[in-house]
């Protein structure tokens, strides 16, 4: 396996509004690198392999960019087969962001977990309180995953998860939120198919979450 480099220069305009806040519109000068490896035995069920990704991306406020900011964000994935038909999966997943207080950071470039992130929670419910009770996302992101599947059959088999992951913006950060449940696995030529019940462990008085995806392990 071979390290795949990919330099870039991206000027993009976006702009955006969290629930119950104002739009906002930024418009940024990035520059920065992306960096991949990756190795795995079977494309559509991998028993072992692994992806390590690195991307790191800067911004100048200048006439061109309305902010100043640098950002690394950094993953890693693996799995190993136990034994025939069973399999072990681990992800960490971190983004850190360089900022002054002050610096407007574009919403593609804060984090907000729930969801497929962090199974048991709502979609992109976890992120930055406001004083007035609104979610926004925020600079800082660590995540991190394990999980096991059984395959029962050639197209069907079960699984174990859990998920822990916490957002923050300065050195005061939150509590880390916690996942956990089980569910069903479909075998397809275009990746496995999960439908999970997952509990928010962290949030006893909130109820189960059913969650799908679809997609390859690596």
């Amino acid at each position: 396996p071979d390290w795949l480099i990919n330099p870039f220069i991206s000027l993009e305009s976006e702009t955006f509004r969290y629930l119950n806040e104002p739009s906002e519109s930024t418009q940024t000068l990035l520059v920065g690198s992306n960096i991949k490896n990756r190795w795995v035995n079977n494309e559509s069920y991998p028993t072992s392999g692994y992806r390590h990704n690195a991307t790191l991306r800067a911004s100048v406020d200048n006439l061109v960019s309305e902010s100043q900011f640098a950002q690394v964000e950094l993953g890693t994935r693996g799995v190993y087969s136990i034994m025939e038909f069973w399999r072990l999966h681990a992800r960490v997943q971190t983004v850190l962001t360089l900022a002054d207080k002050n610096q407007l950071i574009p919403a593609s470039y804060r984090s907000l977990l729930g969801g497929e992130t962090l199974r048991g929670y709502a979609f992109e419910s976890i992120g930055i309180e406001n004083d007035d009770g609104s979610v926004v996302g925020a600079r800082n992101m660590i995540l991190g995953s394990i999980e096991t599947d059984y395959r029962i059959s050639e197209y069907f088999g079960i699984g174990l998860f859990g998920d822990a992951g916490q957002v923050f913006d300065n050195e005061a950060s939150s509590p880390f939120k916690i996942g956990a449940g089980f569910g069903l696995r479909g075998y397809t030529p275009v990746g496995m198919a999960k439908l999970d019940i997952a509990w928010p462990i962290s949030e006893v008085e909130q109820p189960w979450r059913i969650h799908f995806s679809l997609g390859f392990d690596l």
